[in-house]
């Protein structure tokens, strides 16, 4: 009766072992699922450092700007509209402001 209760006892522990292991493996594959980016995330944070970037270099500022950036989608759109306003914010520097038809998409 002692073997078999040993027995049982490690395969107790064993068990318990294994269940451990298997907890902490599912904590670390929700802890990676909730860190993939998908690709329509990546290009939402490229366009909104874009805006950062262009908004720090002509000095802008556009709550409109910012609330269509966290929209979900339209990238072609939010990529145009940002490639727009860097031409507009480098004409004005340059003083070429008003240029007629410079500016339609």
């Amino acid at each position: 009766r002692g073997i078999a209760a040993g027995a049982a006892q490690a395969m107790d522990e064993a068990a318990q072992v294994a269940m451990d292991a298997l907890h902490t493996y599912n904590k670390a594959g929700s802890a990676e699922e909730q860190q993939t980016t998908t690709p329509e995330e990546i290009k939402k944070q490229e366009l909104k450092k874009k805006w950062r970037d262009v908004s720090q270099l002509f000095g802008l500022r556009s709550q409109s700007m910012d609330t269509l950036l966290d929209m979900t989608g339209l990238a072609s759109v939010k990529d145009e509209l940002l490639r727009i306003v860097a031409a507009a914010g480098l004409d004005k520097e340059r003083g070429n402001v008003n240029k007629k038809g410079r500016f339609h998409a």
